[in-house]
């Protein structure tokens, strides 16, 4: 009991005086009354009639106390035996209850004495048992029961973390992003039985103490670096709870802890830490992957040659590890990199020859026939094929991951064990039954190792054309001379055939661009730019002056007037061009769109080497670059020609305008169109969103959600016909505010019906393909995780990752084959109670950015704040945002169209409750209800748009 002692009394032994006590028969065999006189200080006796009528004897009644005013009492059976109805009671001023004896007639009672003390005592435990009767008779007493009081509030909970303290740290802070660590919460107080903790304040997250200690332990991972604040709250068995409140730094992104292959010394460790390798039978003078760029290793195959050095990480704990890979021959499994045990490796980077694939794996434990937990690629390798890998080890999930070329590989896995080698790191082969095994075969470069699990951007900064593989920029902003100048870091400047007819003119932006008049003018370099073997992509501005000749925009040149790849005017088309073969080639594959003669045309050739596509991307100033055309089957050759802007080997020459010409040797990712600004979506578009039933005939009705104080009238809007309830989904595709209705077919192909009217008028348009989707439709959300304005595909699979794909191009404005990322993210991973039918992704903070909700199989309603959209950490620790909820009724959508999500019941009996959302995740987000619809008795068919 926590309340206050002198209530709880009061509310065990009743108030007594202050209201009459009828008496059983008493000095005259009647049943009398007792009662005070108001505020009066007798106490009286009225004696009672024994029929329905007033007694009328004399006197009326008898003062058979004094003293009585404001006092606390009630009647008691006869408790002393004498046969007289005794009196509890607690007189003002007095420090005890008194018992006052009654006596048969209309006296005074004996002599009071005390009973019990006013009030409890905080740590005293209290029994008590109760008797009934009928005034007649009183019944045996009840069993004993009891309770205790505590009013003490627990001592102030303690924190302490080996990585994350409150001092002695860096001045940048402890640990890192990504880097996990265990917290502890102590308190001095024995009754301490769990602990709320968090990083809002108040905390929402619980973790039960230890048994037989005042502890508990949980593990966390920082999302973000920066100034950390931490609320903890001990709370005792009464419930009785003290806050304390801790700050500490998270440190940013920790660097590598090893690079290799990274410069003129492969062997030297260029991080500074020293690890350095032992170097046996590798060509050290390998060309790289870039021309002119960084050289890479080269390995025979034979386990008796390769790098090795010390022990560098733990692989008992977080860790992670990249490279550069060219593998040429796949015939057996090779290894990249591995850390040794005593009997096999820790863990295998490379490839596996029975799949075909790349692979990450980590063993299970130190025996040659150790479960390997390996997660690979989605597609097979292909030799001879630049490629970049990196795994990862998440310690705190248990996540095992791929990435090729900066994509996360759908094929994950979960280690529970695993074991920290002690052994050498090697790279080039691994160990298996204590023998060198699985050599590699190719080349290698930019080896890198953490001691963490780095992130996502991390990964894709690695392996971006953009910010990893730039090979040449020219932006012919010079004006004058005959040099446009190269602004990468290779510095291969184009020579201007001034005397030809190329001279200085027009820019797309900046002071100046290129300008050749048809005839002679072009310009060159004076070295390839190019591997066209490997993948690479070309961007530039061209302005075409006329029609019906074949004009060359840019050209790797071939050595005998063939060229390894053309992008150009074809005499009616742009055409990305590569034939088979240097000489006599009897394939041409050509990536085309149209062309418009005299307007800024942008055009991106990539060649994508591993999945061989050629793909022409087109736009202009005033319109998206959109994806014309995509070719397969292609296979590339190499050239040591230079790199022409102007002409090609069979010349060609064009006539017109370039500008900002940028080359990559990796394949530029489909450029995303531009967020729009957040203001929630709907039906009707009003950010409202309204109620829709998908009835048993396949019609679709929305009802308007005219306002907040009754958002839904009755006559709904027939928006839609021949759907189906459990394939239907309403989601904001396109950005513009107002939610399409999708449907996902039995092959899995997903179609958006744009929403072009609103609610004025039939809605829909025409069917847009926008991805395809394998699995159970059950485990598909539709949800803006990235806060851009569109809808992201979340995907909830049934390894327990939730995956989203990014909406990158909308209603197919950009000309793809679907709307999202084809790589996913890995936004959680769910427990087993996680099922999909309980999970929820909506606004509830109204920052844009949907939180994943789960409402629990105990009825509570837990909330995960987004983070960082589809950053490193996307979702915080949980908080739970309501109790009492059903999965099978309960929805959350935005009804008065603030941003925030409220919480919504469809009740038994056809009502609809709206719980309005005052305060987001701020603290406890819903207050007050009120009933927003009826007949509502099928809740699967219902839905918010």
């Amino acid at each position: 009991i926590t309340s206050d002692p002198h209530d709880i009394v009061a509310k065990l032994l009743g108030v007594g005086l202050g209201h009459s006590d009828i008496l059983p028969a008493h000095h005259h065999g009647k049943p009398t009354q007792m009662s005070p006189n108001g505020a009066a200080d007798p106490l009286w006796l009225y004696p009672g009639s024994g029929k329905r009528a007033v007694y009328t004897g004399t006197p009326g009644r008898h003062e058979i106390g004094s003293g009585w005013a404001g006092a606390r009492a009630l009647t008691i059976p006869d408790f002393n035996g004498d046969g007289a109805v005794d009196v509890v009671a607690h007189l003002p001023g007095w420090t005890s209850w008194q018992l006052y004896p009654g006596v048969v007639g209309t006296g005074y009672g004996g002599q009071q004495w005390p009973m019990a003390g006013v009030g409890l005592t905080d740590g005293g435990v209290y029994v008590f048992r109760v008797t009934a009767g009928d005034w007649q008779v009183w019944g045996p007493p009840s069993g004993w029961c009891g309770f205790s009081v505590d009013t003490t509030v627990p001592e102030a909970p303690t924190f302490t973390s080996s990585v994350y303290k409150t001092s002695g740290c860096a001045s940048d802070g402890c640990g890192s992003l990504g880097i996990a660590d265990t917290f502890t919460f102590s308190s001095t107080s024995t009754d301490v039985v769990k602990y709320r903790w968090g990083f809002t304040n108040p905390p929402s997250t619980t973790v039960v103490v230890e048994k037989g200690t005042t502890s508990a332990s949980v593990r966390w991972t920082p999302p973000s670096s920066g100034l950390k604040k931490l609320f903890v709250e001990a709370v005792d068995h009464a419930g009785l709870s003290k806050r304390s409140t801790f700050e500490f730094t998270v440190a940013g992104l920790k660097p590598a802890e090893a690079y290799w292959f990274g410069g003129d010394d492969p062997a030297f460790d260029a991080t500074g830490n020293g690890h350095r390798l032992a170097l046996t039978g590798l060509d050290t003078a390998r060309p790289g992957r870039a021309a002119g760029g960084q050289g890479s290793v080269g390995f025979d195959g034979s386990v008796t040659n390769g790098a090795v050095t010390a022990k560098v990480l733990d692989t008992g704990k977080d860790f992670s590890v990249s490279a550069w890979v060219r593998l040429t021959d796949d015939a057996v499994s090779r290894t990249v990199m591995s850390q040794q045990g005593a009997t096999t490796s820790a863990f295998r980077l490379g490839y596996d020859a029975t799949t075909h694939k790349w692979v990450f794996s980590l063993a299970a434990n130190d025996t040659a026939d150790a479960v390997q937990n390996a997660a690979t690629s989605d597609a097979v390798a292909v030799a001879g094929v630049w490629t970049h890998l990196t795994g990862t080890r998440d310690n705190v999930s248990g996540d095992v991951r791929l990435y090729v070329d900066g994509a996360l590989q759908r094929a994950t896995a979960v280690v529970t064990n695993g074991f920290n080698a002690d052994g050498q790191l090697w790279i080039g082969k691994a160990l298996r039954s204590s023998a060198a095994a699985e050599a590699w075969r190719g080349d290698l470069a930019e080896m890198r190792v953490w001691n963490r699990t780095i992130t996502p951007q991390e990964v894709m900064s690695r392996a971006d054309a953009i910010e990893a593989s730039g090979v040449g920029e020219w932006q012919f902003n010079e004006e004058t001379g005959s040099t446009a100048r190269d602004t990468s870091q290779y510095g291969r400047h184009l020579t201007l055939n001034l005397a030809g007819g190329a001279k200085w003119g027009p820019a797309v932006e900046g002071a100046s661009g290129l300008e050749l008049n048809g005839t002679n003018g072009s310009a060159s370099t004076s070295e390839p730019v190019l591997n066209t073997d490997q993948a690479f992509s070309v961007d530039v501005w061209a302005k075409l002056n006329g029609t019906g000749t074949a004009r060359t925009v840019v050209v790797q040149r071939g050595p005998s007037g063939v060229d390894p790849f053309t992008l150009k005017y074809d005499g009616s088309q742009w055409s990305a061009e590569m034939p088979n073969a240097a000489v006599n080639p009897s394939t041409w594959w050509r990536a085309k769109s149209d062309a418009v003669a005299n307007k800024w045309t942008h055009l991106v050739a990539t060649y994508d080497a591993s999945a061989r596509t050629l793909k022409l991307t087109v736009g202009y100033q005033d319109s998206p670059d959109t994806l014309k055309s995509t070719v397969t089957g292609v296979v590339g050759w190499n050239s040591t020609g230079v790199l022409s802007v102007g002409r090609s080997s069979a010349g060609e020459y064009f006539n017109g305008n370039i500008d900002e010409l940028k080359a990559f040797q990796g394949v530029l990712a489909p450029k995303a169109l531009d967020p729009t600004p957040r203001t929630g979506s709907s039906i009707s578009g009003d950010a409202r969103d309204e109620l829709i039933s998908v009835d048993a005939s396949g019609a679709v009705r929305a009802f308007l959600n005219v306002n907040d104080t009754v958002p839904y009238p009755r006559d709904p809007q027939v928006i839609g016909s021949g759907w189906k309830a459990d394939r239907t989904w309403f989601a904001d595709i396109d950005g513009d505010g107002k939610s399409e209705i999708i449907a996902v077919d039995p092959d899995g192909t997903i179609k958006a019906f744009k929403n072009v009217n609103g609610m004025n008028g039939f809605p829909f348009g025409a069917a847009t393909v926008i991805g395809s989707v394998s699995g159970e439709t059950a485990r598909i959300r539709f949800a803006d995780i990235d806060g851009d304005g569109r809808s992201d595909r979340v995907s909830i699979d049934d390894d327990g990752r939730v995956r989203v794909y990014r909406n990158l191009f909308g209603m197919n404005e950009r000309g793809q084959s679907t709307a999202f990322a084809t790589a996913p993210v890995i936004v959680k991973v769910i427990t087993d109670t996680e099922t999909p039918d309980r999970i929820r992704f909506a606004d509830i903070d109204g920052d844009g950015k949907a939180e994943f909700i789960t409402v629990n199989a105990d009825k509570t309603v837990s909330a995960f704040r987004n983070l960082s959209g589809l950053g490193y950490g996307s979702y915080d620790i949980s908080q739970e945002i309501g109790s009492g909820w059903k999965a099978d009724r309960t929805w959350f959508a935005d009804i008065d169209g603030d941003g925030k999500s409220e919480i919504i019941d469809v009740r038994s009996d056809g009502t609809v409750w709206s719980w309005t959302n005052t305060n987001g995740l701020t603290g406890f987000p819903y207050t007050e209800s009120k009933q927003v619809g009826s007949g509502w008795f099928e809740p699967a068919r219902v839905f918010f748009s």
